[in-house]
């Protein structure tokens, strides 16, 4: 499957807001619970773009034959002199959750980050709820190791070194 990678324009892409609800998804509870906490994704665009004016934050669309598979909020910074992306989160269509887009995206996103992001990478970074499961598991099938919990211990931090 050929995905199409685009920055999120929120007039473009309002449609994406409608994820977190109820009425859109019985699975829009899961993104809710992990990811999109009953915010739109409008909501974490005027954060980024407008309250923190950072350039250094990218908010990606992921389409495939012209559908919404998912978004991706990628932020980089650096660490110890190294270029880090962070992935934090990745949300798939909840419609089309439990079918393997969320490996094939990353994969994707890890194996084409110059195209897709920009940025050279020289070490990856995603921030998962422990108890997100399905999400602790495809980021380890890609070598992602915890490397410390927050301190009530209910949020790891997990890398990967290219």
């Amino acid at each position: 499957m050929k995905f199409v990678w685009e920055e999120y324009e929120i007039k473009k892409h309002k449609e994406l807001d409608r994820w977190k609800d109820k009425d859109f998804s019985d699975n829009s509870e899961v993104i809710n619970k992990y990811a999109m906490f009953n915010e739109p994704l409008s909501n974490s665009y005027d954060y980024y773009y407008n309250q923190q004016k950072t350039k250094d934050v990218r908010i990606l669309i992921v389409k495939a034959k012209s559908k919404y598979i998912a978004f991706v909020i990628c932020c980089f910074f650096q660490e110890d002199g190294k270029n880090v992306l962070g992935i934090n989160p990745i949300v798939v269509n909840p419609q089309l959750l439990n079918k393997g887009y969320g490996h094939k995206i990353l994969n994707e996103l890890l194996n084409h980050t110059k195209e897709i992001t920009g940025w050279d990478i020289d070490k990856y970074y995603a921030g998962i709820d422990i108890g997100n499961t399905a999400s602790k598991k495809l980021f380890a099938s890609f070598g992602f190791k915890l490397k410390k919990l927050d301190e009530d211990e209910k949020f790891g931090y997990y890398y990967l070194e290219k």
